[in-house]
């Protein structure tokens, strides 16, 4: 006689509590997998990022105010300026943006959950955003991408940039690049600049 997995009906609670799971696995997935490609390229600055344990909820459990910059989703190191908020979600596309409008495309209200949090690290929120069968992108805002790339990207044929609203998308690996085009520019100006002064 052939035996059921499942003995006895299971209870909504049940489901849920499996869907919570399914969904926390993706999430720390997709962490580490920005944290792969981020350490591929930031690596030339000598950084490393790496997840932070239970997305960030590990610096809400300890009081220490030092642990402040452990609420990231992705840690990285003091001297880079990004605050990663990472998701992966399929309840989301480009096309929202021009029916529900910037106040409630949920992509930018999660940017908005990463605003007090970065803050108070005193860095520079930064939405690492995906979704099955679509590149990674970063959504940042125009000033911010400004102060962390250098210069903001503009949408052009060798790349696909995007803007809506006061934000800017950009895909990951460019997003990047031009980081740490832009921290070593800054390092090699600061450097050249305490040569001459003498500093």
């Amino acid at each position: 006689m052939p035996t059921s997995f499942h003995s006895e009906p299971q209870s909504d609670a049940e489901i849920k509590s499996r869907r919570g799971r399914g969904s926390r696995r993706k999430g720390a997935s997709y962490e580490r997998h920005v944290c792969r490609v981020a350490n591929g390229i930031v690596s030339k600055l000598g950084w490393r990022w790496s997840r932070t344990p239970r997305s960030g909820g590990w610096g809400y459990a300890s009081r220490d105010p030092s642990l402040r910059k452990l609420r990231a989703d992705i840690t990285v190191p003091d001297a880079c300026r990004v605050f990663p908020e990472a998701k992966k979600r399929e309840s989301w596309s480009l096309d929202q943006f021009m029916s529900v409008g910037p106040k409630r495309w949920a992509p930018l209200l999660w940017y908005a959950t990463a605003v007090p949090k970065a803050k108070a690290a005193g860095k520079i929120p930064v939405l690492f955003l995906a979704k099955n069968l679509f590149p990674d992108i970063v959504i940042v805002r125009r000033r911010d991408a400004a102060t962390l790339l250098g210069a903001v990207p503009v949408p052009d044929a060798g790349e696909a940039v995007l803007w809506f609203d006061e934000f800017v998308a950009i895909p990951l690996r460019s997003f990047l690049t031009r980081l740490v085009a832009h921290e070593t520019s800054a390092a090699s100006a600061s450097s050249l600049e305490s040569c001459v002064t003498g500093a």
